[in-house]
């Protein structure tokens, strides 16, 4: 069955100045059950979220485990509107949806075994000095990736479902990457 949004997909962020600024943070809020939700079939994301926004002039957005979501406003120069938020929202909660934080701790707890053990096999350093550049080249940089692109998907589906347009994510990441001389 389709969902019934009804809203203004038109609507425009605008910037305001805070007279309550503390360390650059702008704003910050918690949210029960806001619009964009982490899939509110499951008992096991009842856990609100937190918004920050932060001023700075750096564009980015992160997720720390627990909810807790920090938005820099030099972000708002490619988010135009709160369709474009809402797809970077979603983005940053499916990194904990998809519990990515957890698989880079646990390969980081592997790498420093193996590390551990390259040294204890060779005490030079050389099979080290080899395992460390191959681990980034072979296993962190595709598993980078992979979580980005996961986090595109599921962020997506997160926004669409709290009644966002869903290809404002492809405009809002388009306008970064051109920024960044067409970097991915």
């Amino acid at each position: 069955a389709a969902k019934n949004c009804s809203r203004d997909w038109n609507a425009t962020i605008t910037a305001k100045g805070s007279t309550h600024e503390y360390n650059n943070i702008v704003q910050s809020k918690t949210i029960n059950n806001n619009n964009i939700n982490s899939n509110p079939s499951s008992s096991s994301t009842t856990t609100p979220y937190t918004y920050t926004v932060v001023r700075s002039p750096e564009a980015n957005a992160f997720v720390l485990p627990g909810n807790h979501v920090f938005v820099l406003t030099g972000l708002f120069r490619y988010a135009h509107n709160e369709d474009e938020l809402a797809s970077i929202l979603g983005h940053e909660m499916a990194h904990n949806l998809a519990r990515h934080a957890g698989e880079r701790m646990s390969e980081s707890i592997l790498m420093g075994i193996l590390s551990r053990l390259a040294l204890v096999l060779d005490p030079s350093g050389l099979l080290f000095s080899v395992l460390l550049p191959a681990q980034t080249l072979l296993v962190s940089l595709p598993h980078s990736r992979e979580h980005e692109v996961e986090a595109d998907r599921i962020g997506i589906i997160l926004a669409s479902e709290a009644c966002y347009d869903p290809r404002a994510a492809k405009r809002v990441f388009s306008r970064m990457k051109e920024d960044v001389g067409g970097g991915g």
